[in-house]
């Protein structure tokens, strides 16, 4: 052991069958810090669908599917809208959103940190 007292656990896996997630590890540590515990089913609950699939989002179906109260899947779809996982498309379509991986607002903010970091390339000063 690497760590005294440090607990070992045994991963036992089931056999992949389809259908399965495929998410990026990056993609659930992001969103499992930025959601809390139902708005995080219901980002998992999208975002396994594939790339550019089209598909109404049903708090009825979520609820049978995951066990969580539909009330909370109303504020959870809030919740990624505030969060920007969701974002309403443009158009005549009040109900048409985006649904991102990776929320918006995480983006932004890795783009202004790599224009700032740009910005003071070659300057004196502290690099970051």
């Amino acid at each position: 052991m690497a760590v005294q007292n440090q607990r070992v656990a045994t991963i036992q896996r089931e056999p992949v069958e389809k259908p399965f997630i495929y998410i990026s590890e990056k993609s659930v540590a992001l969103a499992s810090k930025r959601l809390n515990g139902n708005a995080f089913k219901v980002w998992l609950y999208l975002a396994r669908h594939q790339d550019a699939y089209d598909w109404e989002i049903s708090p009825a179906a979520i609820s049978e599917a995951w066990g969580i109260p539909i009330s909370s899947i109303q504020k959870s779809i809030t919740e990624l809208k505030n969060e920007k996982y969701l974002v309403q498309k443009n158009g005549s379509n009040k109900n048409a959103y985006w649904f991102y991986e990776i929320s918006r607002l995480e983006e932004e903010a890795n783009q202004v940190l790599q224009i700032t970091n740009a910005s003071y390339a070659g300057t004196r000063g502290f690099s970051f």
